[in-house]
């Protein structure tokens, strides 16, 4: 199979995803389509919805996403998704990239805020984003340290080099005591996640004092003992020195020129144990003599590898890899699968379809998953994916009592026809494609001018409204409908949009030549307003539709939990132009861009 795939995965995807050292900008954009090095052949995921094979990616960490690339053609296409990439920029990250700068995508946004660090807070930090993981680094800049006699330029001087991140960094000239700290709130780093603290410095060739002299390091959180430990900046092979250089935290160099000595090591639960702030301290505690020649670039925080940071997260008890650790737990079997160790999906074990099934995150995917195989139908057809498409138990017993369904699946489906409630003034119904919620607000519900008086609106019955009544314009010279709907009652966290649903009788005439405005928008918060016209084509149920608008619900934010809706005739004499023939079913609200 990894043959006909035009690509070996065994060894591509163990390689990657076995290997614990860096991933190198070219090697993860190769893998991930960049390069173009990899163009995998036909292979039965390409059987799997799209978006079922993203979200399913998008739980992994951004090394795997770009390896996955070579498993088949649809993974290759969905990993350039911006969906997927969106999930491994940090919550900030429009704020971190001056407006000026334009990305072809979130996959290219991702790997310039990896390989580009943006100084951040007037330039005393410089944050970045490890590649492999997503996770957050920050280098703390010397001018957010204290340094002893740091501000007399007879010990310190601060100069310009075009090798550092910062404006200016430090410079020890002549001096006896070497101390230096700082401190820094673990909220800009990423949650569950297991931290190495480096200094970063440079030696200048004339130096002195330095010379195997053992500078005591530690971190630790504000309130706690802070574990000690050496560094040395300018370490002789000499085997002889009489301190034990067994302790001593190695140095190395770096690829942007830099030296970096580890200081030690922090798990950040993100406050959880009352640890919010993390400290560090850099002391000469053996030598009085003077010393000069080194140069401080700053303090470095970034991520220790991925295993561990997983095994610290369930020691502090912090999911540090959520769905994303279940995935990995049936990902070989997949490359097995991929490799041709497996004929087909009916193969795969029950565990790893149920966990690929999880990550279906539309009624669509579920019911497209169940098209792929006897395994996947059995799977994908099972209450325990289909539940969770279902709205509240509230809204469920809405349904006739008298009702009997086989599967949660077969529930579904039935709340995805319409049925009142409210004492028959509002209708109800999941859309189909997406398990969203959509509610009509029926006539009753509304406010229509004189729709009371029978010298201008008629309350008829009629079978194709799925209300008791309808209300029948007769003869009407002004046209005012207008609503009011609580978000509370439709999904959160989604786009809508509002229709005013109708039908025309015989006798329908006046509304060619007014001006009918049509608005939408919270209540207190104003209306966007547009013109509409009551000749739209009919809809399956045999009714019409003009669309008012549209809206995000966020979900009952303070202030936003009251949706207005209006529909007036604007006309400046209104009486001069009577209208009629018009039967108003009621103003629908449905996710955008759904049926």
């Amino acid at each position: 199979m990894g043959q006909k795939l035009g690509v070996d995965s065994r060894q591509k995807i163990r390689q990657v995803l076995g290997s614990s050292s860096k991933v190198q900008k070219h090697d993860v954009e190769s893998i991930g389509g960049g390069g173009g090095e990899i163009v995998p052949g036909h292979s039965p995921f390409d059987d799997l919805p799209e978006d079922c094979i993203s979200n399913i990616i998008s739980f992994t960490s951004p090394r795997d996403v770009c390896v996955s690339a070579s498993v088949s053609k649809s993974f290759a296409h969905a990993v350039q998704c911006d969906s997927i990439w969106e999930k491994f920029l940090p919550s900030e990250y429009e704020s971190l990239i001056p407006p000026w700068r334009v990305f072809s995508s979130k996959k290219d946004l991702y790997f310039t805020l990896c390989y580009d660090p943006v100084l951040v807070e007037d330039g005393k930090k410089s944050f970045w984003l490890e590649t492999a993981s997503g996770k957050k680094c920050v280098l703390l800049a010397a001018k957010e340290l204290w340094i002893t006699g740091g501000n007399n330029p007879e010990y310190w001087q601060w100069i310009e080099l075009c090798e550092s991140s910062f404006e200016k960094v430090p410079e020890l000239l002549n001096n006896r005591s070497f101390q230096m700290g700082g401190s820094m709130s673990t909220q800009i780093l990423s949650l569950g996640t297991h931290y190495s603290v480096y200094i970063v410095y440079k030696i200048k060739d004339e130096r002195h004092g330095l010379r195997d002299l053992p500078i005591q390091v530690g971190v630790g959180f504000k309130g706690q003992e802070m574990p000690k430990q050496f560094i040395c900046f300018d370490e002789s092979t000499d085997k002889t020195k009489e301190w034990p250089k067994k302790k001593l935290m190695k140095s190395k160099k770096r690829g942007d020129g830099w030296m970096e000595a580890e200081i030690g090591d922090f798990f950040n639960d993100g406050g959880l144990m009352g640890f919010d702030e993390v400290q560090v301290s850099i002391v000469d505690v053996t030598s009085p003599n003077l010393k000069c020649g080194v140069m401080i670039e700053g303090i470095e925080f970034r991520p220790k590898d991925s295993e561990e940071n997983y095994r610290m997260g369930q020691k502090h008890g912090v999911d540090t890899r959520g769905k994303g650790a279940e995935f990995c737990g049936c990902w070989e079997i997949l490359t097995e699968f991929i490799n041709g160790s497996s004929a087909s999906f009916d193969d795969l074990p029950d565990d790893c379809l149920a966990i690929i099934s999880s990550f279906t995150s539309t009624p669509r995917d579920a019911f497209l998953a169940a098209l792929v195989s006897k395994s996947f139908g059995l799977q994908f057809n099972s209450d325990s994916v289909w539940e969770k498409f279902l709205p509240p138990p509230d809204y469920v017993s809405l349904l006739p009592k008298s009702r009997v369904f086989s599967s949660k699946k077969e529930l579904y489906f039935a709340l995805c026809d319409p049925f009142p409630n409210h004492n028959g003034k509002m209708s109800f119904r999941l859309d189909k494609a997406s398990g969203k919620k959509c509610v009509m607000l029926s006539a009753k519900k509304l406010l229509i001018s004189r729709v009371v008086n029978p010298k201008y609106w008629k309350w008829i019955s009629i079978p194709e409204s799925r209300f008791d009544e309808v209300p029948e314009l007769l003869n009407i010279d002004s046209f005012d409908i207008r609503g009011v709907l609580n978000t509370r009652i439709i999904s959160p966290g989604t786009h809508y949009s509002a229709y005013i649903v109708y039908t025309k009788t015989s006798h329908f005439n006046g509304f060619q030549t007014s001006p009918i405005q049509a608005g939408v928008g919270f209540q207190r918060h104003g209306m966007s307003k547009t013109f509409i016209r009551f000749d739209s084509k009919k809809r399956q149920d045999g009714w019409m539709e003009a669309k008012i608008g549209d809206f995000y619900n966020e979900g009952g934010l303070i202030g936003f939990n009251l949706i207005e809706v209006s529909v007036v005739d604007v006309a400046r004499y209104p009486h001069m132009n009577m209208k009629s023939g018009l039967i108003i079913e009621g103003i629908e609200f449905r996710p955008k861009d759904s049926r």
